[in-house]
């Protein structure tokens, strides 16, 4: 019988961290093949050993893509729900509500931006154990009004449509598939200087912050960011041929455990 085994992300230094690590780590010995979606994430779960070996394998994290091609109905549509008008700069995030997503970082950013531009408005996606600290955040930097904290949503390519930029300032990532996701709409994009090269697909229309920048050279990247021309259609089409359809994923997939079952013979 063959064992694979996949890693998904990378983690920061913590108590949950070292345990983590520690249970998952006879999976080095026990597995025969290691899927991950970047080198580093492989380093991050086997080790760099392994994840320079023969027995390494790169496995995208695909999805729906076609979901994703940009339409400027449903932007419109979308807006509209959301009560949000024409001319309203809409920023968004996607990721749980965990230290790794660096949400005050985004808080703090925006706060920066809407001293300039004071319309618009935060989507925050997601759901996690930092929420009420969170809201509690938002709060006592008087952004009531202009973040709006979503939970967990089903239509996320419709949410990425009808913004103008996606904000990203994770504190360590695997890959960060709601980034490849955002590009596959063609949204601009702001993001933190540790997310996997990987990631980064479109870098017409990406700029990249060091975490040690304060929230005025935030603030600056994402007025250029936004300065730029785009063609959200065609970014889509970019991403797609990079194999990120699930489609794509799956048929490789076969291929590995075709391969993976005769070498087990």
């Amino acid at each position: 019988m063959t064992t694979i085994a996949h890693s998904h992300n990378v983690y920061s230094f913590s108590l949950h961290t070292i345990f983590h690590k520690l249970f998952t780590f006879p999976t080095r010995y026990i597995s025969e093949y290691f899927f991950a979606p970047t080198r580093l994430a492989g380093e991050d779960r086997y080790g760099k050993k392994i994840a320079n070996g023969r027995n390494f394998f790169i496995l995208k994290n695909g999805f729906f893509i076609d979901r994703y091609l940009f339409d400027l109905n449903i932007r419109q549509k979308t807006r509209e729900i959301l009560k949000i008008e024409k001319d309203t700069k809409v920023f968004i995030h996607i990721g749980r509500f965990s230290k790794q997503k660096n949400h005050k970082k985004i808080l703090s950013v925006f706060k920066e931006y809407v001293t300039y531009n004071s319309n618009a408005k935060l989507l925050l996606i997601g759901a996690g154990k930092l929420e009420n600290e969170i809201i509690n955040y938002i709060s006592e930097n008087d952004l009531d009004s202009s973040v709006h904290m979503l939970g967990l949503r089903q239509d996320i390519s419709q949410l990425l449509m009808a913004s103008d930029l996606f904000i990203f300032p994770s504190l360590n990532e695997g890959l960060g598939i709601a980034l490849v996701e955002a590009q596959t709409t063609g949204l601009p994009c702001v993001i933190s200087d540790v997310i996997p090269q990987e990631a980064l697909l479109n870098r017409e229309s990406m700029k990249v912050c060091s975490l040690s920048e304060d929230d005025v050279e935030w603030r600056k990247a994402i007025d250029e960011v936004l300065k730029r021309p785009i063609d959200r259609e065609q970014d889509f089409y970019q991403v797609k041929k990079l194999g990120y359809d699930i489609n794509d994923v799956v048929q490789m997939l076969q291929k590995y455990y075709e391969i993976f079952s005769v070498g087990d013979k």
